[in-house]
């Protein structure tokens, strides 16, 4: 299963949608796309109508087969990343802390294209991560 970023969203959603991105999603069609519940918010705060937001949402799960809570195992998942990765002395942003133990939590392979936050050797050792180079 994967577990998309926003970074991987805003790029496949646009009207000129990211070429590495479609390559990626062409290529692993066959595996279940899902979305953590912080990253469908991250998506849909950036359109102002009630309508906007209305029509990206349908839009959106239309084209996923789930959206992952935040629950509390993910709450829990999230402070243990964030005690490792601090240890290593590597820093993520509590909206990517709950994206990727939303993956974690749910066994998913957590894609992104935000290569300067994540890629790097500890992060990649604590998660199943692909990430999209940008084109």
């Amino acid at each position: 299963m994967l577990c998309f970023d926003n970074s991987v969203i805003a790029k496949f959603a646009r009207s000129d949608p990211d070429e590495n991105v479609i390559s990626y999603l062409e290529q692993n069609v066959s595996q279940p796309w899902t979305i953590p519940a912080s990253v469908l918010f991250e998506y849909l705060r950036y359109y102002s109508s009630q309508s906007a937001v209305q029509h990206q949402h349908h839009a959106l799960t239309q084209r996923i087969q789930r959206v992952l809570p935040l629950n509390e195992d993910v709450a829990v998942a999230a402070v243990r990343l964030e005690q490792s990765l601090s240890s290593q002395d590597i820093t993520l942003g509590l909206a990517d802390l709950l994206h990727v133990a939303t993956a974690r939590e749910n066994n998913a392979t957590f894609v992104t294209c935000d290569i300067a936050d994540f890629d790097r050797v500890p992060i990649h050792q604590l998660l199943d991560i692909d990430i999209i180079e940008p084109e």
